[in-house]
Order: structure tokens, then sequence, then C-alpha cells
């Protein structure tokens, strides 16, 4: 059976849904001209992170990715 796309989303990094969430919500507040280079800098911002090391590190490993962020707030 397929997996749904709310249920694709839980799989992506908490980090990096979060991101997302804030470049779409600040999409309206900006001209046309500013988003492409809010997103690169988001996006460069988010390769960064351990989420982005953990998700490559799976899928190299082509197993389900054990966010880093998630653990932590399960943990607390």
């Amino acid at each position: 059976m397929r997996a749904s796309p709310a249920q694709t989303f839980l799989l992506n990094s908490p980090r990096a849904m979060c991101a997302v969430k804030r470049v779409l919500a600040a999409h309206s507040q900006r001209r046309v001209g500013e988003e492409p280079e809010q997103a690169l800098e988001a996006d460069a911002h988010e390769r960064s992170t351990e989420d982005f090391g953990e998700g490559v590190r799976a899928f190299l490993e082509r197993r389900r990715a054990d966010w880093p962020r998630l653990k932590a707030r399960v943990l607390r």
C-alpha cells in the first residue's frame, strides 16, 4: 500500500519541514525578486544541519532516517 502525502511528510526531517513552512509563510510578505534569494539562503543553511547529514547517510545506506532533532524532543 502506498503512503499518503501526509504520511510521506511525517518521514521528512522536522527541521527541514519547519524551514519550508517559514519560507512559504514569508512568501506573501516579499517581492518576487527577493524570494529566490531567501529560498537559496534557507537551503544553504539547512544543508549544514545534523538533519541534512542524517538524511544523506540514510539515503546512501538505504534506510529510514533517524532525525536527531526529533529524537531530542522525544527524550526530553
